[in-house]
């Protein structure tokens, strides 16, 4: 929405600005302290810098992977910042780039699903969940999403006022 791209906006020019000697690999640790550490909006400007910086250059197999890594972890800060309009838009367009590995493309439907569900949009988070615990059954090792997708399946339920779905979903 506007609101959000306004504030996102607002508070990337508040935000401390990235010292130009830093280098990306600097960068990015930074950046994974401040988001371990919860301060997702002071990551959100550090991983917008590097994607700028990546911006600059040619394209490369790795700088597209790199890139796409970037694009996720932007898109976490994002979710957890509340922004699912914005965090939905990134995801789409991460969607849409091709290949994605699968882990990748678990990962991209996780997001896409969780922003659809606090959007209240139940039925598209559902249809995404579909994918995604389709996705997830081509992992060698799927324990997280194991986890990850049927709780959020039974918070789809919930929401959809459908608890007694959801009850098997938790057991």
């Amino acid at each position: 929405s506007l609101a959000e791209q306004f504030e996102l906006e607002l508070k990337k020019a508040q935000a401390s600005v990235i010292p130009d000697g830093m280098s990306e690999e600097e960068i990015l640790k930074e950046a994974a302290s401040l988001s371990y550490s919860g301060r997702y909006q002071e990551a959100l400007v550090y991983y917008d810098a590097l994607l700028a910086r990546m911006a600059d250059r040619p394209d490369t197999a790795v700088d597209k992977k790199h890139r796409l890594r970037m694009l996720l972890l932007r898109i976490n800060c994002l979710v957890h910042m509340s922004h699912y309009v914005a965090a939905q838009e990134a995801t789409e367009e991460v969607m849409d780039m091709s290949p994605l590995s699968v882990e990748e493309r678990l990962l991209a439907l996780q997001y896409f699903t969780i922003c659809c569900f606090r959007r209240g949009r139940y039925t598209i988070a559902s249809l995404a969940l579909d994918e995604a615990e389709q996705v997830a059954s081509r992992l060698e090792d799927s324990r997280r999403a194991i986890a990850d997708l049927p709780m959020t399946r039974g918070n789809i339920y919930v929401a959809m006022d459908n608890p007694q779905k959801a009850i098997p979903v938790y057991e």
